[in-house]
C-alpha cells in the first residue's frame, strides 16, 4: 500500500459515528474502512449488473477456488520438475 501523510478537513463528529459503526481504533483506519467499502460496494453494484443465468453453485465456487489458488501462488517458484 502506497500511503502518504495528507491534511483534510473532516468533520470529527462524523468521523466518530463511522468508527463505531466500522469497528474501527483511530481516524485513519476509520478512512481506510470507509474506502475499502465504498469500492466493494462499486464492485458488488458491478457485478449485480451481469446476467449469470445458468451458472451454479459449483461453478461459481470452482472459480473462487481457482482465484484464491492463483493469488497465493503469485510470487510463488513453478514446481518444476515436482510430481
Amino acid at each position: 500500500m502506497a500511503a502518504r501523510r495528507t491534511t483534510m478537513n473532516i468533520d470529527h463528529d462524523l468521523v466518530a459515528q463511522a468508527q463505531e459503526v466500522l469497528g474501527t481504533e483511530n481516524a485513519t483506519a476509520t478512512v481506510h474502512a470507509a474506502l475499502d467499502d465504498v469500492i466493494r460496494r462499486f464492485h458488488v453494484e458491478r457485478l449485480l449488473e451481469w446476467d449469470f443465468n445458468g451458472v451454479t453453485n459449483d461453478e461459481i465456487e470452482a472459480a473462487e477456488l481457482a482465484r484464491i489458488e492463483r493469488k497465493r501462488s503469485v510470487g510463488r517458484p513453478p514446481d518444476v520438475g515436482v510430481s
